[in-house]
């Protein structure tokens, strides 16, 4: 404020403020130079700038807000990124479905994932205490209630450390040394990603690496062998030839769905075209 502008601000120069929204949006050079911009300008104009594209977002959403200072911005979710970067880490072998944050659920019982791979459905449950084994009862009622979950991962929001409970876990078992035993937890609690990590891994299936062809003919001494390996996979293709897609797929879902396991299962892959003799 000058000292004899009557107490009114010193008005930009409309020029300055025309180069620095050229340079904001990338069609000018930097206009900063010298005393000429006024101090808070360039900030100013850096957060509102096309601001009229955006639509309504709550104050402490606006990104103009939060580019001023004004608001500090919201931190990631802990469990949910632990979850991003687990499905990042198992190859898309893992489909993580993230439930409605807004509802608390029941106390300091909060579901907020299910993790699905090809033969696990994980129920993740947010609990606000260190006392994972207190909540055996709940996770007792998710199995009677939801019979297609395999699992339930009960994650602390104090300390971050989660446990994989089966349904074996939940009820009354019997120790060939000390007799009836009651529901407890498998293993002491472990960071989120490396319980359900583990856990996820050792279901999942393992598939043995195909040679390719221009491997083989490098690697392969003697051109017989190389003959027969690549007879042998010909073979096993025009096997699977009339197993089709739909056909596993309704496999895979009558398992999920609890339509089909142990012996039946066996039975019923025996059965597909190309697997085995029924």
């Amino acid at each position: 404020m000058s000292p004899d502008d009557g107490g009114l601000r010193d008005e930009p120069d409309p020029e300055t403020v025309e180069a620095l929204l050229r340079h904001l949006r990338g069609r000018g050079p930097d206009a900063v130079t010298g005393g000429s911009v006024p101090d808070g300008l360039p900030a100013l104009l850096d957060a509102i700038v096309d601001s009229a594209e955006v639509v309504h977002p709550p104050f402490d959403e606006d990104p103009a807000a939060i580019r001023l200072g004004l608001v500090a911005p919201s931190a990631p979710d802990a469990l949910v990124v632990s979850l991003r970067e687990l499905a990042h880490r198992l190859g898309g072998q893992l489909d993580i479905e993230l439930l409605t944050v807004g509802d608390p659920g029941e106390g300091d019982w909060r579901p907020r994932a299910i993790a699905r791979t090809l033969n696990e459905v994980v129920l993740v449950v947010a609990v606000g205490d260190e006392r994972l084994a207190a909540h055996l009862d709940r996770v007792a009622g998710v199995f009677a209630t939801r019979p297609t979950t395999t699992a339930v991962t009960l994650v602390s929001t104090r300390t971050w450390l989660a446990v994989v409970v089966t349904e074996a876990d939940c009820v009354l078992a019997i120790d060939p040394r000390t007799g009836w035993a009651a529901p407890a937890l498998p293993r002491d609690p472990e960071p989120f990603t490396i319980a359900l990590g583990r856990h996820l891994e050792r279901s999942l299936p393992r598939w043995d690496e195909i040679a390719r062809l221009d491997e083989m003919l490098v690697l392969t001494r003697d051109e017989r062998d190389l003959v027969a390996a690549v007879g042998r996979v010909v073979a096993a293709l025009a096997d699977l030839a009339p197993l089709t897609g739909a056909a596993v797929a309704e496999v895979i879902e009558d398992v999920q769905s609890g339509l089909l396991a142990g012996d039946d299962l066996l039975g019923r892959i025996r059965g597909l075209p190309g697997a085995g003799a029924p």
